[in-house]
C-alpha cells in the first residue's frame, strides 16, 4: 500500500533502515524493519520522496 509520508505515524518500537543504492543508477531504497523480529514494516525510494510504501500482512502470536 502507498501513503503520502505526512500521513503515516507509527506505534512501538523504533525502526531500523537499511539503505540499498543501486549500483545502475544510484538511487537508493530505504527498507524499516522492526528490530526485534526483522518483519520489513515500511520503505522509501529517492525516486518518489513523498512516497511510503506500508508493508501489510497478518502474524500469528503464540499464546501467551
Amino acid at each position: 500500500m502507498r501513503c503520502k509520508k505526512e500521513t503515516v505515524t507509527l506505534n512501538g518500537a523504533e525502526l531500523k533502515t537499511y539503505v540499498y543504492t543501486s549500483p545502475e543508477h544510484g538511487r537508493s531504497i530505504n527498507v524499516n524493519f522492526c528490530p526485534i523480529c526483522a518483519a520489513t514494516v515500511t520503505a522509501t525510494v529517492d525516486r518518489f520522496p513523498e512516497i511510503q510504501v506500508m508493508m501489510l500482512g497478518l502474524q500469528r502470536r503464540r499464546p501467551t
